[in-house]
């Protein structure tokens, strides 16, 4: 679908929202970083979605957050949310909380509003996988034995709900440069220690170190 139609689709869908009394968010894009000048391009080029869009998602499969970061400049009435993003079954699967909680936290500093994972349970094989990814669950249930492992990014939440008690988690049912890629930092293998799931900060600031 190229630009035009989008923009007409949003701005019809506004429209019907509106006419029937619906307060549904539109969020536009829902794709890479690395896509956030064509997001500026598009907004410029037709104003009116300013107002037919309530935020901007991005992904982190290309790019990094910073690519992102003047967005929220240009256009402070839209919200940015990160809306997928989780483990791999085959990539330190349950080790990299160090990945995760760093992904957070720049999310956040950059101005965010939400952090949504994806997958929040799967057996050992990755499955159910209706994707071309090896993917993981926030939790893996075993399906010989119904046991449970815990993924990295399942520990480094752990780690911010425990002093953000006023955050909450939704069950829904569907210093890096910014030239490095965000989905490949850190590598920490060294580092021991519903559907989708949503982290989203209140208005309260909480700072981390």
């Amino acid at each position: 679908m190229d630009p035009i139609e989008r923009r007409k689709l949003l701005q019809h869908l506004k429209k019907r929202f509106d006419e029937n009394g619906l307060d549904t968010k539109i969020w536009c894009c829902d794709h890479s970083f690395a896509g956030a000048e064509r997001v500026d391009w598009c907004l410029q080029e037709f104003p009116k979605l300013q107002t037919a869009c309530d935020g901007i998602a991005f992904h982190y499969y290309r790019g990094s957050v910073e690519n992102t970061c003047f967005l929220k400049e240009k256009h402070p009435n839209l919200k940015l949310h990160f809306t997928e993003g989780g483990p791999r079954l085959t990539d330190h699967y349950d080790t990299d909380w160090c990945k995760w909680a760093l992904m957070v936290i720049k999310v956040l500093i950059c101005g965010y509003s939400s952090f949504t994972g994806w997958n929040l349970m799967l057996d050992e094989a990755g499955g159910p996988n209706v994707g071309p990814f090896p993917c993981g669950g926030l939790v893996t249930r075993n399906s010989c034995d119904n046991t449970l492992s815990y993924s990295g990014q399942y520990k480094a939440s752990c780690h911010f709900v425990s002093i953000a008690s006023d955050w909450h988690f939704y069950p829904l049912t569907m210093k890096r440069p910014a030239t490095v890629q965000m989905k490949n930092y850190p590598r920490i293998q060294h580092f021991l220690p519903k559907d989708v799931w949503q982290l989203r900060p209140t208005k309260r600031p909480h700072y981390f170190w």
